[in-house]
């Protein structure tokens, strides 16, 4: 139940981000033909006015501009007050926000013309329809109710605009969204927008290119899937949300940390790095037991500068060495593709292909709700200085054989560092292991990498892809993997056993120390035991006397009533023997 409760309050969330407008900014007066700097973002713009007409790009062959109207414009407050209606909410509002909202937006380019697919409508709008008309949001078909809604109104804008934009079709658009979707927009609002102003590059003639683009608004990239869940989560999520019992805090557990530390558990890869900079303890525990663990999800917490993408580094390394050995097992490369849909294009067929699932399942994604944070950590692994230090500059240690061997193989690393080198800026790279992407910018900027640069005598990828290889190429590098692998997998079962024989050896003296103490407690207990026998012995002998000198008197004794002089002798002996013995 907690599951599900939690699970609607998320999608909820997800579902009423605003529609923001865009922040105000200058476009270059290089840009214009009237080389008139302009803003890029107009307020309270009519419907009427032909911006396409009016604007005109320096160097048409070069550049286009395109037109964002965000339509039916609104107040947070409005929206603060409906959210608290619906929820009956009567706390007290200490400060009002007049924030402008926009209901849709949709782009049109330098023709006039609408762009088809740029219409954007933000969840909430549907969300504020369910309150408007039903009382209450309808979760279980939201996502499909929200698809159907937007493919109609999307075919609507196409045959509503397809003369052109004017302030008439535009109410009548605006009518057709209102009959599916809500807005808080007021009817005297309506009739006005906000407009952005994009200058887009053109792609050069017969260019590969792919030329700067405008960035469309998203929704939340979480929805759909929360969607798809509905109200059964599976174990993974579900511990996720309601968190799952701390088995072993291996703080207070010096045993947890020394069995997570076992050289069976040692990851076959390691990021490539001098000894010295090797991880540190409790970095090794997490990194064993993330890749070691029966979780599917793993968390590993800590400010900044613990050591958290450090450690991340070993994980990603010894997936890659997971990867290898999947592809190892081929006896051709080329097998680990299938060809999944064939285009034929003029003369030429052009096929389309997948990565077997075996493989792909090591792709790695890097995800962060702070993009800078991500980026750094996408941009900086393919560096050369994160894998190549020069030994000039680190400090002599006792590692200082093994990091020379290591820095002059770094050296020679190389792959496809030129593109990665591209996609850097030109900072020296080891080989294209990870690059930022999510922003539109940063995956052009990856793609047109990859065709190189005539101008810096940059070659592209597929050249590289596309040069013969040496014969035997392919089976002499799986054989050195695998003779590597043997040897690191051989080092491993080495060091299991010397610990296990440690363990064993330790066992043992422990064993031998426990048993000397047991000995040496029965030892005192046998003195001890001694020392009570020779005590009742000599008690015997004292009641052996007192026997003697308790003999029943004789007749002149008794009358006389009196011991003779050698029992009281007797007497007096075992009385101070019987102290002493005390």
């Amino acid at each position: 139940m907690k599951s599900i409760t939690t699970l609607d309050a998320w999608r909820f969330i997800e579902s009423i981000l605003p529609g923001d407008l865009p922040k105000n900014e200058d476009l270059r007066a290089n840009l214009f033909s009237d080389y008139q700097k302009r803003p890029a973002v107009l307020h309270n713009e009519s419907y009427d006015r032909q911006f396409w007409k009016e604007i005109r790009p320096k160097e048409e062959e070069k550049y286009a501009f395109r037109f964002r109207y965000y339509a039916a414009l609104y107040n947070q407050q409005d929206l603060t007050e409906t959210l608290r209606n619906f929820f009956n909410s009567k706390e007290a509002i200490i400060n009002q926000v007049y924030t402008k909202y926009y209901s849709y937006a949709f782009d049109v380019n330098e023709l006039g013309e609408y762009v088809e697919g740029s219409l954007f409508i933000p969840h909430l709008q549907l969300i504020l329809a369910d309150i408007e008309r039903q009382g209450i949001i309808g979760y279980s078909d939201f996502s499909k109710r929200y698809n159907e809604y937007y493919q109609i109104l999307e075919e609507d804008a196409i045959k509503t605009f397809k003369n052109g934009l004017n302030e008439e079709c535009f109410v009548e658009f605006h009518n057709k969204f209102s009959t599916f979707f809500s807005t808080l927009a007021k009817e005297y609002t309506v009739k006005k927008a906000t407009v952005k102003i994009f200058a887009i590059k053109k792609p050069k003639e017969n260019s590969k290119e792919i030329t700067e683009d405008v960035m469309p608004e998203f929704n939340s990239f979480f929805l759909d899937d929360l969607y798809k869940i509905g109200n059964q989560p599976n174990r993974t999520l579900q511990q996720f949300i309601e968190g799952v019992d701390l088995k072993v805090d291996i703080n207070e557990n010096r045993a947890s940390i020394e069995e997570m530390l076992q050289p069976k558990n040692l990851p076959n890869g390691r990021w490539p790095s001098f000894v010295q900079h090797r991880l540190s303890l409790m970095q090794q525990v997490a990194v064993n037991q993330v890749l070691n663990g029966k979780n599917a999800i793993s968390s590993v917490n800590g400010p900044p500068g613990t050591g958290k993408t450090t450690l991340l580094k070993d994980i990603f390394a010894d997936l890659i060495v997971q990867r290898a050995q999947k592809m190892a097992a081929y006896s051709n490369p080329m097998e680990s593709f299938s060809t999944y849909a064939t285009v034929k294009i003029g003369d030429k067929e052009l096929k389309s292909v997948m990565l077997a699932p075996e493989i792909a399942a090591f792709s790695m994604v890097v995800a962060s709700c702070n993009n800078g944070a991500v980026e750094n950590i996408s941009k900086d692994l393919p560096k050369k200085a994160e894998v190549s230090r020069s030994l000039k500059t680190e400090p002599t240690t006792k590692y200082e054989k093994w990091d020379t061997v290591y820095a002059n193989e770094a050296e020679d690393v190389n792959f496809f560092s030129n593109t990665a080198s591209i996609i850097l800026g030109g900072e020296e790279s080891w080989g294209l292991f990870s690059a930022a992407f999510g922003k539109s910018t940063n995956i052009k900027k990856v793609v047109n990498s990859l065709f190189g640069n005539k101008d810096k005598n940059q070659e592209s990828i597929f050249k590289e892809l596309n040069a013969p290889l040496p014969k035997n190429a392919w089976h002499e590098a799986v054989d050195e993997f695998h003779t590597l692998l043997a040897t690191v997998e051989m080092r491993k079962v080495q060091l299991q056993q010397y610990v296990e024989t440690m363990q064993h050896y330790q066992q043992i003296v422990e064993d031998v120390s426990r048993m000397k103490e047991r000995q040496q407690k029965l030892y005192q207990e046998l003195i001890d035991l001694e020392q009570k026998a020779e005590k009742h012995k000599q008690i015997l002998e004292l009641l052996k006397e007192q026997e003697r000198a308790t003999k029943k008197p004789g007749f002149f004794a008794k009358l006389m009533g009196k011991q003779t002089e050698e029992q009281q002798k007797i007497l007096q002996k075992i009385a101070t023997k019987a102290n002493e013995l005390e």
